[in-house]
């Protein structure tokens, strides 16, 4: 992110966006390209969250208390001796639920 760019002629934004070709040029005080620094810290950020859906174990409460605490819960079904899970989850506690899935 390039902040202040209201105080600086066009020439050299122009020049810094060269040099710091990932960064976006914005201004607080007249509210430009907010659109774009949003749209791409949402592009950085998906990478890190994935879409899933377990099938939880009612005695594993410890893992559905780990997606509730470090994700978002989209949808939940409750069986007579597991819970179907979908949510949203760090790609970190995705892969600590399946490992632990895995030795139950």
């Amino acid at each position: 992110m390039l902040n202040k760019i209201d105080k600086i002629e066009e020439v050299t934004v122009g020049r810094l966006k060269k040099i710091f070709d990932n960064a976006v040029p914005i201004s607080a005080l007249r509210k430009t390209n907010f659109e774009e620094l949003i749209d791409r810290i949402t592009l950085q950020l998906s990478g890190l969250v994935e879409t899933v859906e377990f099938r939880i174990p009612q005695a594993r409460m410890d893992l559905l208390n780990m997606i509730y605490e470090k994700g978002s819960v989209l949808s939940r079904d409750y069986r007579a001796q597991d819970i179907i899970i979908r949510a949203q989850v760090p790609l970190k506690v995705k892969e600590r639920i399946t490992k632990a899935l895995k030795n139950t």
